[in-house]
C-alpha cells in the first residue's frame, strides 16, 4: 500500500476488497487485539488504500453509490419491460438476465 492514490474514488475495488479482508482477518485473529491495533494505525500522510478508517468509509460510500446505480438500472429495465418499448424476444432476454442477477446476489 502506498500514497499512489490521492482520492478515494481512484482506489480500485479489488484493492479495497483485499484490504477489507485483511481488516476482517485482524478483527477475528484472536490474538488479544494485537492484529487490530497493527491494522488500524492511521498514517501521516494518510494512505487511502491502507488506513482502515478510510478503507471502510470509502467502501461504504462505494457500496451506496453502486446500490443507487443498480436501483436506477432496475427501474429503467422495469420501465422498458412494462412499456414493451422493445421487441418481445429482447424483453425475454432481459427478464432472463435479471433472474440470473437476482440468483447471484
Amino acid at each position: 500500500m502506498s500514497n499512489q492514490y490521492k482520492i478515494g474514488d481512484s482506489v480500485p475495488s479489488e484493492i479495497l476488497c483485499a484490504r477489507l479482508r485483511e481488516i476482517v482477518h485482524a478483527i477475528t485473529a484472536g490474538d488479544g487485539g494485537k492484529s487490530i491495533l497493527r491494522e488500524c494505525v492511521m498514517r501521516v500522510p494518510a494512505e487511502i488504500d491502507r488506513d482502515a478508517d478510510l478503507v471502510i468509509s470509502g467502501s461504504a460510500r462505494r457500496i451506496e453509490a453502486l446500490t443507487a446505480r443498480v436501483k436506477k438500472l432496475e427501474d429503467c429495465l422495469q420501465y422498458i419491460i412494462g412499456e414493451r418499448r422493445i421487441h418481445g424476444h429482447v424483453v425475454d432476454g432481459i427478464v432472463a438476465a435479471r433472474k440470473l442477477l437476482e440468483a447471484a446476489v
